[in-house]
């Protein structure tokens, strides 16, 4: 349901809950002028606003809202940003009063995200979370070796876009640049309004057309592309760092875009490589080979690539590598038995059934169907999972090229010593 050009009601009924699950999402093209700035302002609207300008009155409009709760984050998908203030309310209809209660509610949120109060005080807040965020990653060694495999694999694409690799503008950004953002992001970016719950019965519409006056803008969008690597760079790179152990993480190219009729495939074929205990890399690079704790494969799915990401002694490196890459061939030659396909398949459908109980994973799917300009129902999903076969899943592997290692180890015991 549109409400004006470019801003989006989206209505999604079910009696699971007695909450009402709302989210605002705010979606823009993923930029390193701005990643920083829209990070502050996610922090800075979930705080305190023009209204309630303490965290005093925030947390007394909450209690007398019923414990309304309220929380934001960001999200890149692929091209794009994505600001999302989400939360969930009591639903009016077991109280007194429901239509007032509801639009106080409504309100409420509204407050927050459309005046929040930005001064140097709320800014210097907000640049001392992101940063202890920031330096929490690059203390992570598992975190810090994703973040500079894409730096180094993804130079001048989207993939190298992120917070820790702007962090030295931080302490330059001002108020005035955080103003300045938000009206951008309030007038231009495209905004995706989902409530959901047990709402049939409730007027939301007139509600959300009194408080949500906003002007039309530009409604189309497109998230996705496929990374190429467009340079030559190392198969194999190594950084020197004070850890305990080694972190590894490996990138393919998938060549396969999320809206293609064979991505099913490819999600099948990234499950059975290392996404549960049953996988290839879990059964051979930790239990029988016992390289490694954890090992998991992940698919990038809005730029087109594929990850492996593990820890092993650094003494391992190679030989880790090398078994990851050897599990992998066995996908794109067929080697590999019918009974991990099918147990895959029921460990993924098992999966999205379980996240059909949580009101935000709905949302979730919901959104990324608005953002893909498609309907795809969760049915849709799981019979698209049960009609892979063994060919499938070797086509969509044989189309992946392996890219690179990303290494993150100490120096005495790295490759080149």
């Amino acid at each position: 349901m549109q409400l004006v050009d470019g801003v989006n009601l989206h209505i999604i009924e079910t009696k699971k809950y007695k909450d009402i699950t709302i989210s605002i999402r705010f979606l823009d093209i993923l930029s390193k002028d701005t990643i920083l700035l829209r990070s502050l302002l996610t922090i800075m609207m979930a705080d305190r606003s023009q209204k309630y300008d303490t965290k005093k009155k925030v947390n007394q409009r909450q209690d007398f809202l019923y414990g309304i709760t309220l929380r934001s984050h960001t999200i890149s998908y692929g091209k794009s940003h994505v600001i999302e203030v989400y939360g969930k309310i009591l639903n009016p209809e077991y109280i007194d009063k429901s239509e007032s209660l509801l639009e106080e509610m409504i309100m409420f949120y509204m407050d927050m995200v459309f005046y929040p109060l930005i001064n140097e005080e709320t800014l210097k807040e907000a640049k001392q979370n992101l940063r202890q965020k920031i330096l929490r990653t690059v203390d992570d060694p598992a975190q810090y070796c994703i973040i500079k495999g894409f730096q180094h694999i993804g130079k001048h694409t989207p993939l190298a876009i992120s917070n820790f690799s702007c962090f030295d503008q931080l302490d330059n950004i001002t108020v005035d640049d955080v103003k300045n953002l938000h009206r951008q992001m309030i007038s231009k970016n495209k905004i995706d309004i989902t409530l959901c719950g047990n709402i049939e019965k409730l007027k939301l519409l007139p509600v959300l057309k009194k408080v949500c006056k906003l002007e039309p803008r530009e409604d189309s969008f497109k998230t996705y592309y496929q990374f190429h690597q467009s340079r030559t760079i190392e198969v194999f790179k190594e950084e020197y760092r004070d850890v305990k152990q080694a972190n590894i993480m490996m990138i393919w190219e998938t060549n396969c875009q999320l809206v293609d009729s064979d991505f099913p495939a490819l999600q099948v074929a990234c499950a059975m490589f290392g996404q549960y205990p049953t996988s290839l890399l879990f059964q051979e690079v930790r239990e029988k080979h016992s390289l490694c704790y954890s090992i998991s494969s992940n698919l990038i799915s809005y730029d087109g690539i594929m990850c492996v990401n593990t820890g092993v002694n650094n003494t391992n490196i190679q030989k880790a590598i090398e078994l990851i890459l050897e599990q992998w061939k066995h996908i794109q030659s067929q080697s590999f038995s019918i009974e991990i396909l099918e147990i895959t398949k029921t460990m993924m459908i098992n999966s999205l059934l379980a996240g059909n109980d949580s009101a935000f994973t709905t949302i979730a799917y919901n959104y990324q169907n608005v953002i893909l300009n498609r309907t795809y129902t969760l049915q849709q999903r799981i019979d698209n999972i049960k009609n892979i076969n063994k060919e499938d899943v070797v086509k969509a592997a044989k189309k992946c090229n392996y890219r690179m290692a990303y290494v993150v180890c100490s120096r005495e015991d790295g490759k080149n010593q």
